[in-house]
């Protein structure tokens, strides 16, 4: 556990320091992040287990995020700018942004791609199994 935490802090650090291409710091970052939070999910601590609980449905739904950002970047403006209280706060804009991607992205997750992998996996079983 201790390992993994520092080699995250270390990769954090050079990342700080060093003048590395954007999409190399980008990978390395979740990189970084993900050998932390997977060396952390067995862990003992009461609020680890809390935050990768909290953690976890964004990882279910991260293929659809990784799908639907950038259309959503494009398309959010135009259903946010219609509210005026939006338009006030750049916080209360990100934070719809983020409930609107959230939303879009499970609906996402739940019609098209778990349905899909279900289907999927049961054609694999049948078909090896048989």
């Amino acid at each position: 556990e201790y390992i993994s935490i520092s080699l995250s802090v270390a990769v954090f650090s050079v990342l700080l320091i060093a003048e590395l291409p954007i999409s190399l710091e980008n990978h390395l970052f979740a990189i970084s992040i993900f050998i932390l939070l997977f060396s952390l999910k067995d862990s003992k601590e009461p609020i680890l287990r809390v935050a990768i609980r909290i953690l976890s449905p964004f990882g279910i739904i991260s293929y659809s995020i990784y799908i639907w950002h950038y259309p959503l970047i494009e398309i959010a403006p135009r259903i946010i700018n219609q509210f005026d209280a939006l338009n006030e706060s750049m916080l209360l804009r990100g934070i719809s942004f983020a409930i609107l991607c959230g939303i879009i992205c499970t609906i996402s997750y739940l019609i098209i791609e778990k349905p899909m992998m279900t289907t999927f996996r049961k054609w694999i079983l049948k078909k090896y199994t048989a």
